[in-house]
């Protein structure tokens, strides 16, 4: 039998020879090394590091809820989604500057020449510029969503993404209905679902929406913007529909909650509470809104939007002179900002605006301001609309003001409100045919519209009468958007007469004289309707009483001159 030293004296001499202990450790570990069998070790080894790692995994697997379970995978696959945020969307559009308002075509039609201000563009006039992006997902987060929503079939976050990326596949259809489903309609469900079908109606284009379809998107954009990542653009769109259907303190009210985090928003505000009365909000977030403007230049942070912000105060409040200035700083910043020419023509014409006068009674303007705004933006329509409403007020233009409005007309830059103007020059010519392309233009630009509706209604019926069937629907459109206006029910009243119906004309327009007993306009037609149905003492008895209208307001202004010259 082989036998081992006594480990005492081999323990004394490690103590007494250190370097014998290392030396003996690195031979031992060396023997054992080599008398390993390596390779088997190693081919076993992997299959063991995964063996442990599955039954790890499996163990927290059995640890961890379904719902535990979705949210880790949801957490991976907002990984692998370009532009994936906490609202899932993002709304680029809420930093972007604004321009001048442009009124409705009604609006401007009614609008006293020289009241107009320039001030924040309404969100519905831009409202194909909105960009919701659209969040792209991975093969790999796609796989990552299919098992969420196997873990969890309720996941709306899961479905808006996987939604989302059918709508980029062109799969429209089918996106739509999942976003539906997310977000019901007249009812609050998933709001980033509510934004994107809300995003996803307004870039359909322009149309005449029904009731139906008016308070779906009202209830979509009131879920959406309750969401913190709905951004300022569509929360604009949403006060401008409320403001469209009569909601105007609804629609202050929603602009008052978000303007506090936007600059465009509060132009927005201070523009409607501007034009509907509400004095003490406009004074009120026009002053807080310059001081925050003027002391952030003050404190050197200035940037080019917060001179365009700065100018578009002014513009509002009528400071074209101030307005000039901040622009003038914006442009030593950056000369080739686009909106700055905007801008800076808008400041133009509203100088020409309040150079505005009736003396003798004649229109006197500074048109030479016109001219400028052309130079600095031969492109603004606003300027064009001011050309074609002179024209259509019979006053005088330069040929270079003739020529510009031309050029505008002729790059398909002319507005609804310029066509209008035109087509009313044109009726007053008597070319009642040359009027018919540029109202048909109008109301293109601006179906809703029912001073359009109703002007082309009227000419369409005065020169082509196979187009009278096309004219009465047009009148009966005209009412039915805005009821209660004589003007329009004295339409539909001539369009009958015209197509025979004398009857009908009677109805209207006696319905037009119950709106207005003083209106000469109706009187006089509906005297010519009777004498044409024979009926002689009807007729005489409306041209007596449109004598005692004009004889007493006659009288009036005799009186309101001497209550002047008493005055003076």
């Amino acid at each position: 039998m082989e036998s081992f030293p006594s480990p005492l004296p081999v323990l004394v001499k490690a103590i007494l020879h250190p370097r014998f202990l290392l030396q003996g450790t690195f031979q031992y570990l060396m023997d054992w090394s080599y008398t390993r069998q390596w390779s088997t070790l190693w081919r076993v080894l992997p299959a063991a590091v995964i063996a442990v790692i599955m039954i790890a995994l499996i163990s927290l697997g059995n640890y961890q809820s379904r719902a535990e379970l979705a949210s880790h995978y949801l957490k991976l696959a907002s990984e692998e989604v370009e532009g994936f945020s906490d609202g899932l969307v993002s709304d680029g559009a809420a930093a972007a500057s604004v321009a001048a308002s442009q009124p409705t075509v009604d609006e401007a039609q009614n609008q006293p020449a020289g009241t107009e201000d320039a001030s924040a563009e309404k969100a519905m006039t831009d409202r194909d510029e909105l960009l919701m992006e659209q969040a792209s997902v991975s093969d790999y987060g796609q796989m990552l969503l299919r098992r969420v929503l196997q873990l969890q079939d309720s996941n709306q976050r899961a479905k808006y993404l996987v939604a989302v990326e059918m709508a980029n596949g062109g799969r429209l259809g089918q996106a739509r209905s999942m976003m539906r489903h997310l977000a019901p309609a007249g009812d609050q469900g998933f709001a980033p679902a509510h934004a994107w079908l809300a995003v996803d109606f307004l870039n359909q284009g322009d149309r005449v929406l029904d009731p139906q379809q008016s308070s779906s998107l009202l209830n979509d954009l009131a879920v959406a913007t309750s969401w913190s990542g709905s951004g300022a653009r569509l929360t604009g769109i949403y006060a401008s529909l409320l403001e469209k259907s009569g909601q105007v303190g609804e629609a202050l009210t929603v602009l008052s909650e978000a303007a506090a985090s936007s600059d465009y928003l509060r132009l927005m505000l201070a523009d409607m509470a501007k034009r509907h009365g509400r004095i003490k909000t406009y004074a009120d977030i026009t002053s807080v809104s310059k001081q925050k403007l003027e002391a952030k230049i003050r404190g050197g942070e200035r940037t080019v939007e917060d001179y365009i912000s700065l100018a578009q105060f002014f513009l509002l409040d009528g400071d074209a002179e101030k307005a000039h200035q901040a622009l003038e700083r914006a442009l030593a910043l950056d000369p080739n900002r686009p909106e700055l020419k905007r801008l800076r023509s808008e400041a133009y014409r509203l100088q020409y605006l309040s150079s505005m006068q009736v003396k003798d009674g004649q229109l006197q303007a500074r048109l030479g301001l016109l001219d400028a705004a052309l130079r600095v933006d031969p492109s603004n329509p606003k300027v064009g609309e001011e050309i074609a409403k002179l024209q259509a007020m019979g006053q005088a233009t330069s040929n270079s003001l003739e020529q510009a409005l031309q050029r505008q007309v002729g790059n398909g830059e002319a507005t609804a409100v310029a066509h209008m103007f035109l087509a009313e020059r044109k009726l007053r010519n008597g070319e009642i045919a040359l009027a018919v392309p540029h109202l048909k233009i109008a109301l293109q630009q601006a179906p809703g519209s029912p001073t359009a509706q109703n002007n082309l209604a009227l000419a369409l019926a005065l020169t082509d009468p196979s187009q009278l069937e096309q004219a009465m629907q047009l009148s009966q459109l005209a009412i039915s958007n805005a009821p209660g206006n004589a003007e329009y029910i004295d339409t539909l009243g001539q369009i009958r007469e015209i197509s025979g119906d004398l009857t009908g004309a009677i109805e209207c327009y006696q319905q037009a004289i119950r709106l207005d007993k003083d209106r000469i306009q109706s009187r006089q037609m509906l005297a010519k309707a009777f004498r044409e149905m024979g009926l002689e003492e009807e007729a005489d008895l409306q041209l007596q009483i449109i004598d005692s209208i004009q004889q007493e307001k006659q009288k009036s202004s005799v009186q309101a001159e001497q209550v002047e010259k008493t005055t003076n």
